[in-house]
């Protein structure tokens, strides 16, 4: 008898645990993620009941957790027309008390994603955000819609949620696929690469401290966390430089850079070329920044948090080849 009743008890606690397993963590509930738990049209075999989980630490399913690369991958979920706003919600019960988001998109399926949205602080408190397509988005039936999020408390992980969607541009332009992303992806390029840490690359997110992107892009938002966050930068790069880079197999190398507590009571610090920087306030709290021709721009929110707005890299590589990443 308990042979025969095991199969069924086992399946009877799986439809109990899955409808739970699905609302842990966070995970992007409009559009559909590839593979969503909660997408009514997909089989029950073909759904990730641990949507919600982060990416690997050693970064071997970024981006997306590999499910673009399905070949069942390509089922449009929303349909989005360039220039125009939209409204992206995700779903769960686990914030981590907040943290920081980006919303991206890929027109090479993963390579590479280029930030159209920036929520600094209190992402995902809300349940869904506002976003606008930009007004040159090539039209395509292949791109890849991305929610990222940093969370603030908890272990340091990077979580990703990756949609199939489409966009429409001028009705005249016919929808490409594959091979021609090279070509439908240019005009995006003046757009930041969505940020990349936690993931084997080098970079580390700080607990408690609120992840401040380097280069957020023109389209942000600033939020409040559960917590208050604990003053400096939220994330730290080795010194064997890491790779901030969103595309697969070519990487861009930036310098080791440090940089803790500036003074609250300054609205903006610039810290220019090659010096050394000591700031204090004061709390105690003192910092440095060790930086080699770097420009970098604080500005501050209320208490002792601050705000870094824009990163421009100046170095020399190993080659001797001069690099200018912003």
């Amino acid at each position: 008898m308990f042979d025969i009743l095991t199969p069924a008890l086992l399946f009877t606690s799986l439809l109990t645990w899955l409808p739970i397993c699905t609302q842990a963590h966070m995970q992007m509930s409009s559009p559909y993620p590839i593979r969503s738990p909660l997408d009514p049209d997909l089989p029950w075999y073909e759904k990730d009941y641990d949507m919600t989980s982060p990416l690997f630490s050693d970064g071997s399913n970024f981006a997306c957790k590999h499910y673009q690369l399905d070949d069942d991958s390509y089922g449009i979920k929303a349909t989005y027309v360039a220039g125009g706003t939209y409204q992206m919600s995700v779903a769960g019960t686990a914030s981590h008390m907040g943290g920081s988001c980006q919303l991206s998109l890929s027109y090479d399926n993963g390579h590479s994603f280029k930030v159209i949205k920036s929520i600094i602080g209190g992402c995902p408190l809300s349940n869904s955000y506002s976003f606008t397509i930009p007004s040159n988005a090539p039209s395509s039936e292949t791109v890849l819609f991305s929610w990222s999020w940093f969370n603030i408390v908890g272990n340091r992980e990077m979580y990703q949620n990756c949609a199939r969607v489409k966009v429409i541009n001028n009705p005249s332009q016919r929808y490409k696929r594959d091979m021609s992303w090279k070509r439908q992806y240019s005009p995006l390029t003046q757009l930041p690469d969505m940020f990349v840490c936690n993931v084997g690359n080098g970079c580390t997110t700080i607990e408690q401290r609120e992840v401040v992107f380097p280069d957020p892009g023109d389209d942000v938002s600033y939020g409040t966390d559960s917590i208050t966050p604990d003053p400096g930068p939220g994330f730290v790069i080795d010194d064997s430089g890491a790779s901030s880079s969103t595309t697969d197999g070519s990487t861009t190398s930036v310098p080791s850079v440090t940089s803790e507590v500036v003074d609250p009571s300054t609205t903006t610090t610039h810290v220019d070329y090659s010096e050394r920087v000591n700031l204090n306030n004061t709390a105690g709290f003192g910092a440095h920044i060790d930086l080699k021709r770097v420009a970098f721009y604080y500005t501050t929110r209320s208490g002792p948090h601050f705000h870094l707005k824009r990163v421009a890299f100046y170095y020399t590589a190993g080659s001797g080849a001069h690099h200018h990443l912003k």
